[in-house]
Order: C-alpha cells, then structure tokens, then sequence
C-alpha cells in the first residue's frame, strides 16, 4: 500500500503548506506542514532550516499542528532524523498550544512507505504534554519505547511492514485517553513481524478502556485478525471496527458476520477486501454502515497476484522463526524468506529446520514451501530444499497437502521461477491428496505413479510438453482435480490441445483399446487456455474429445477459461453431450461475448447445471439480463462492457 497525497487535515483541521521563501503563514491556519521539496534538496536545503524560518515567522502560540513532511535523505540517513525530532522537542515552549504531530507525511513519489527510516520519537511525546493526537508513517529503524501519556486520544502508525517492537510498545502503553488508534501492520515481505498474538493485549479491552476506533489495517493477516477479534471483548466497546486497505477474504468475513456483536457497531470499515460478490451481499446486511469499496477479488484470483490464503481447504498461517509461529488452531503452514532475510544469507533449509524443531509435527497437515534464496535460476537450492522434504518424511506423517513455489509476482515472476525433479516428493509422502507446483522452468514430476492422490496442480507461464505428458500418463487412480496453466509459448510452452490429448492417451487408437482408465476417476479438470498472442495454438477441434463425455466420465466440473476463442468454445460445447453430466461449467477470464451467450442460451441442458461461471465477459446488457433469467447461478461479475471480437482480452496474458 503507497499513499501518494500528502495529508490535507490534521486532528479535524485544515493543513497549510509552509515554505521558507514563500512564507505560507496565515492566521486563519493553525496547522502547518514543514517539508523539504526535491529542488531544495539539491540546492542544500535542511528540514530543520525550514523549521527555524518557520519559527520566526509565524505566531507560534496559535500553532496548534505540526505536520513533519519530507526531509533530505527519508532513504538511508536515520541520523538526519535525530536532530529534527531534537528540533521539535526543544521548540515546545515556543509551541505552547500544540496538540497534535504528524511525522513523516512522504508520499510514494517521494519514497515507498516502507523504506522510511525512523528513529526514537519517544521525546516528541514526553516534550508535549497537552498532544491528542500523534502519528507517524514509516516503520524503517522506528521506536516507541515506553509509550506514557495522559492525554493522548489518537495514535496512528501507518507502515508497509511494521516491527512486532512497535506493536508490543503500543499494546503495553499507558493511554488513559486514547479513543482512537490506527496500527498499519503492512506486509511481511516489508518486514512485518507482528502476528495475530501479539494483538491480543488489545483485544482484551481492558488496555485501553476509551477506545470507540480500532484500525488495524493494511494487513496481509487481516482473515487472522477478523477471526480473533470477531469473539474478543473489545468488540462490545468499539464504534468503529476498521479492517480496511488489507487482505480480507471470504474466511475472516464469515467470521465477523458470525459475531452477534459485530451487529452492533456503527460502522465497519473493510474497503479494499478480497470478499466474493455472495459475501458482500451478506455483509451489506448487517443493517450497519459497511464500506465495501475497491473489491479485490479478481486480482486475487488470478494467478502471481497474491499469497496462497488456503490448501486443501484449510487456512495457511505463516511461520517465523522469531516468534515460533505455531498455533494449535493450524495445520498448514508456509514458510519463506522475505528479501531482507535473502539478502543476509539465510537459507529456506534453516527455516525449515527450525519449524520442525518447533512445531508438533505429528499435527501438520499441509505445507506451503515460499520464496527461497534465489527463485530465479538456482535449481541446486532447489534440489536442497526437496531433499530436506524428503529426510523430513518420518517427522512429518500426516502431511496430505504440498504446494511448491508460493511465489508472487513482486518477488519473481512465474516463468523465471527455477525448479527441478519434484517427483521424490510424491514418492515420499504417499498420504498426499493434494500437490501443487507454481513454475515449470526446468520443472520435472518423472514418473508419476500415487495411489491418493486427488489434486494435481500446475501453474505456469509456460508449460513444456514434456510436463504434460508426465501428467498425462501418471498413474493416479484417486485423481478428482487437475488443474494446469498452460500458458505462454514465449516463455517455452511447447504444448498444443493435440498434445493433451494425444499424450493422454486420448487419440482413436487407445480410447479404443481403453488406456487411460487410470485417469478414469478425474471429477475436476480446469485448463487456462491463454489467447494465441501468448502461445495458445489450440483450435476448437482440438477441445473436441472432451465434450464427447467418454474421456472423463465422472467430471463434474469443467473449466476452460482465460481462453480468447470463448465465444468458439461455447458454441460448441452447447450442444456436446459432456454438458449433461456436469454440475459447473466455468468459460470464465475470457473473451465471452452474446455470440457464444446465445449458443448458451439456446441449449436446454445448460439450465440443469448448479452453475455458470462467465466472469469477466464482453456481454451486453440485454444478454446478461437474458442470461440471469436461466433459473441456476450465473457469474456475470466483471462485466468489461462490449467490446468487438477484436479489442477484448484475456484476463491473464494482457
């Protein structure tokens, strides 16, 4: 999260901008912003300077906010922090009347929030006895220390990655009056090592008995927090909850909407969320004001957007080795290097060896094997952390689920992810249902050969042939999902449909001789089918042998999405007998238009599935309306408007 306007009011005023060669001082103003601008930088230009000018041009004694803003080094200089806090504190008899600072008010073009650097700003708090209002952003080298004030009413700290010591600072303050406190608690890959227990003291109520506001907000754990706080006694006291600007999902909303309490704030405040259509339908319900703006969802959904949130249906909670990070309330758990922990040398095996000296490993049931050292061309690292897995086997006899290569696009993109060999890990653990890889470059799964396995995933940018055929002629009598992103020739995706088929053993002579009935139980097969300006060289033909029904008798679910051929696919599989047999037929993230709508429409068997996935189409209103009258669930979010055949796009591969 980057902000990127500077702030216009302060504790309910109006912020005038102050410059030493412009003066800026107005008696209609009583709160000021200080900064530094990117010309006087150059030119030699000091925040305290700045501050000094201002001190003796302006009636000092109606100054009631001080807003610190740009000074010259925000990257790499804490010690320039120093003397503007020092600054600040020994001006407080010239500043009698101030009730309220803010330091640090940078905005994204000036340098990314998390890379602030900070200081001790204790002294600003101690020099100003009469503040109500105190607040900072920046989480880099910044110290609460023994937070103690009578009057304090608001404390905000807006971070991209806030320390766990600023968050036990703030939960072990003296604030008799705090009414309002804001913690941004950002994202662990910008360090934030704060977990949902070191909340807890709040959550009490007991820590501070005023509070009407919490925000805890531009959290990468805000399903964590929803659910720890939805049963907590601090909810019976609080105004307003805010959970916004974080990554909240269907898990924590279920939560909230379960406390009966929740029913009784006056406003909760989640904008910026990852909920589903359905569930902001039942939040919008609650019969309180709820601000759902800015859904995320879509761009969560898609793939190297965001951060696995479950496996195998059960939540994922991070693991970090200076908190432990263990909870009985858990089984799965991801493990991964931040950029900072790369760049110091620490290594994923290490991890990984500390999370088994420190877990109950007979509980885990799934893990989730995140950013390592270098993810984009060290497969000898890789190979070090499969091997720990597999030596790891007898520690951990319960796991079910694996997925290898949570990583995001911030950290790596998906076709620069470095693999290897991961079919020892199918061989190791023969308890899997569940096995998962995001990446392919030089990705091999051997032989394949599982008896429980039920769940097959492959995310890719660019899938070589040979993966598919390794896939394609596995011996997996359990499997009910397969799920491949077959991705990009340009980033070595050699695959066609004829090759899936083929490789599966799917052309005329072997259907007819019954090969492939180990893959006879498949219920799920979900394949992104990428536009052909990404690689996609697949006709419809090509799709033919599927929608016979004769390949996967027990499918039941059908996707063929992300595909620039939507409207082709949908005429065609209208009138296919695999269409009977189908609970959710899912054309969604692709080029859908009223063509291939009313070749829909027009089949009587599609009223019978339970659902209709389309999202992300190019239909007009009148064949969405027409479409929503079928009787079963329609997904006709993320309209993009009509569009020519030739101007709509894919949802992935733009």
């Amino acid at each position: 999260m980057q902000i990127y306007q500077h702030k216009s009011e302060l504790n309910g005023q109006s912020i005038r901008d102050w410059h030493s060669e412009q003066g800026g001082y107005s008696p209609e103003y009583s709160v000021y912003r200080v900064r530094v601008s990117h010309e006087e930088i150059a030119t030699g230009h000091r925040w305290v300077d700045q501050f000094v000018a201002f001190l003796e041009a302006a009636e000092t004694e109606k100054v009631t906010g001080l807003v610190v803003g740009a000074w010259s080094d925000v990257f790499g200089d804490p010690n320039e922090v120093v003397p503007i806090a020092q600054a600040l504190v020994d001006a407080c008899d010239r500043l009698p009347n101030l009730n309220a600072i803010f330091f640090g008010d940078i905005i994204a073009e000036e340098c990314n929030m998390a890379w602030i650097h900070l200081s001790n700003l204790v002294p600003l708090l101690s020099a100003y006895p009469d503040l109500t209002y105190f607040g900072v952003r920046g989480a880099s080298g910044l110290s609460l220390g023994s937070l103690g004030h009578e009057k304090l009413q608001t404390l905000v700290v807006e971070s991209g990655g806030s320390d766990v010591q600023v968050v036990r600072a703030v939960t072990s303050a003296q604030l008799p009056a705090l009414e309002h406190l804001e913690l941004w608690l950002g994202d662990n890959s910008y360090d934030a090592t704060a977990k949902v227990d070191d909340l807890r003291p709040l959550f009490s109520g007991d820590l501070f008995p005023q509070l009407k506001y919490l925000g805890l907000r531009n959290s990468y754990i805000a399903d964590e927090i929803a659910v720890a706080i939805a049963s907590a006694p601090i909810i019976k006291q609080l105004d307003v909850l805010d959970l916004s600007l974080g990554m909240l999902s269907d898990r924590g909303a279920a939560a909230l909407l379960a406390s009966p309490v929740v029913a009784q704030l006056q406003k909760l405040d989640l904008h910026h969320h990852f909920c589903t259509e359905e569930m902001m339908e039942r939040l919008q319900a609650l019969d309180i004001k709820v601000d759902l703006r800015y859904p995320q969802y879509d761009y969560m959904s898609l793939p190297n957007n965001a951060h696995k949130q479950d496996l195998n249906g059960q939540p994922i909670k991070e693991w970090c080795l200076e908190d432990g990070g263990c909870s009985p309330e858990f089984s799965v758990y991801r493990l991964r290097l931040s950029y900072e922990e790369a760049d110091v040398g620490e290594r994923w095996v290490d991890r990984f060896a500390a999370f088994l000296e420190a877990a109950e490993t007979e509980k885990v049931t799934g893990l989730v094997v995140g950013a390592w050292s270098d993810a984009f061309d060290d497969t000898d690292e890789v190979d070090t952390i499969v091997q720990a897995l597999v030596v790891a086997r007898e520690r951990l006899p319960n796991l079910e689920a694996i997925f290898f290569g949570d990583i995001i696009s911030v950290q790596s993109e998906m076709p620069w992810i470095a693999l290897t060999d991961l079919s020892p890990l199918l061989h190791a653990y023969p308890n899997l249902t569940y096995f998962g890889v995001r990446g392919t470059n030089g990705l091999s799964l051997g032989s394949l050969c599982h008896e429980k396995l039920q769940t097959l995933v492959v995310e890719s940018g660019g899938l070589d042939v040979q993966v598919i055929r390794e896939v394609t002629s596995a011996q997996l009598p359990a499997l009910e999902h397969l799920e491949l992103w077959l991705g990009d020739s340009e980033w070595g995706a050699s695959l066609t449909i004829n090759d899936l088929i083929e490789s599966a053993g799917l052309d005329a002579q072997v259907v007819h001789e019954g090969e492939g009935a180990h893959l006879s139980a498949l219920e799920d097969m979900e394949l992104w089918l990428d536009d052909a300006e990404w690689g996609a060289n697949f006709t419809i033909d090509d799709l033919k042998p599927v929608f016979t029904g004769e390949v996967f008798p027990r499918l039941k679910y059908l996707g063929l999405r992300n595909s620039d051929i939507t409207d082709d696919i949908a005429v065609a599989i209208a009138q296919a007998p695999i269409i009977e047999q189908l609970d959710v037929l899912d054309l969604s993230l692709g080029t859908l238009g009223d063509k291939g709508a009313a070749a829909l429409l027009a089949s009587p068997v599609v009223a019978q599935l339970q659902k209709l996935d389309l999202h992300h189409h190019f239909c007009t209103e009148e064949m969405m309306e027409r479409l929503q009258m079928l009787g079963i669930k329609v997904d006709l979010s993320n309209a993009k408007g009509f569009k020519d055949a030739d101007d709509r796009f894919v949802a992935v591969g733009e």
